[in-house]
């Protein structure tokens, strides 16, 4: 138990260094955006903060390497990785836009992402992330790491 209690330890303050230092901000602005969507509403913080990171790694132009092995990691553990496993397999463009729109608040933390933003590029990273995971998927059989 003490170890647990040293690996919690290290991570707080881990958390709130990368937090701040622009590590997930695309992740949480995607995340509180989610939220938007009542289908959304039921699921647990870090797993819509999970798909975040996909949707994170679109915006970056991240290498199709690193967002495989993240939307295959997130598979192997059971977090979502598709809109659909956040109830959203049938949301509208229109919808998606809306989330677009929500996470570009003023006050979002969607801000500290490096490259100039708009409603439509986060709805178009966020379709693009739900896109990718069955194609890997199907073509890679069950993850194994």
């Amino acid at each position: 138990m003490e170890a647990v209690e040293n690996i919690i330890e290290a991570n707080t303050p881990l958390s709130g260094l990368g937090f701040e230092n622009c590590g997930v901000s695309a992740a949480h602005g995607i995340h509180d955006a989610l939220t938007v969507l009542e289908p959304t509403h039921h699921f647990f913080h870090g797993e819509k903060v999970a798909f975040g990171i996909i949707g994170l790694q679109v915006l970056e132009n991240r290498a199709p390497e690193e967002i495989t092995q993240t939307i295959l990691f997130c598979a192997q553990i059971g977090l979502p990785v598709r809109l659909a496993d956040l109830g959203l397999g049938q949301v509208s463009d229109a919808d998606l836009l809306r989330v677009g729109e929500t996470a570009m608040n003023p006050a979002s933390v969607i801000h500290s992402v490096p490259r100039s933003l708009n409603a439509r590029i986060v709805a178009d990273a966020i379709r693009t992330a739900d896109a990718l995971a069955p194609h890997l998927l199907a073509h890679r059989g069950s993850p194994t790491f």
